[in-house]
Parts: C-alpha cells; sequence; structure tokens
C-alpha cells in the first residue's frame, strides 16, 4: 500500500525512482509516532546515520511493525565520519576508515 498522501518528487541520481524532495530526518524523542505520521503525510525519502543514535535501530522496529511499508520507504543513510569528544570538550570529527 502507497502512502496515502503525496509530495513534490525529484528523480534520484541514475536510479530512475523518484523521491520526495523533502527528507526526514530520525534523530528525537516519540520516534515511531513520528514515523506513523510521515508516512501518512507521504514523508517517504528517510534519513538516517549511526551518529543519530538508535535511529537505525528504531527504523527496523518500526519495518517490523509495519512491514507491508516498507517498499513504501527510501532509506537513506551516512557512514565513514567519526563525532568524538576530546579531553577539552570539543567535538573532533574524524574519517573512520574500518571495514
Amino acid at each position: 500500500m502507497a502512502p496515502p498522501a503525496s509530495l513534490p518528487t525529484k528523480p534520484l541520481g541514475k536510479t530512475g525512482r523518484q523521491v520526495p524532495a523533502l527528507g526526514f530526518g530520525m534523530m528525537g524523542l516519540k520516534r515511531l509516532a513520528l514515523l506513523d505520521r510521515a508516512w501518512e503525510l507521504g514523508y517517504t525519502n528517510w534519513d538516517t546515520a549511526n551518529s543519530y543514535g538508535d535511529s537505525e535501530v528504531l527504523i527496523g522496529k518500526w519495518f517490523k511493525l509495519h512491514p507491508e511499508r516498507r517498499a513504501d520507504i527510501f532509506l537513506a543513510t551516512k557512514f565513514g565520519i567519526k563525532f568524538t569528544v576530546n579531553d577539552k570538550g570539543e567535538w573532533d570529527i574524524s574519517a573512520d576508515n574500518s571495514p
């Protein structure tokens, strides 16, 4: 079943897939309910990263609750950037080259 609402879309690179021009970030509280509402409103371009805490696990839980909606979602993630706090309490950003 496709989402009931639609948003303006754009082609995603050379994939031929159309995704909403507006993505939906995955950081914050009360996120399962937000994911439900985002899907209801037609937000199907979801963005996550391991630096967003447990957002990837949360999305997995949402997909488990709604397996019929998985095909509706374009899921983007990021990797390779590592954020740490140094001894001065400042953020350090580095590339994570682990396999």
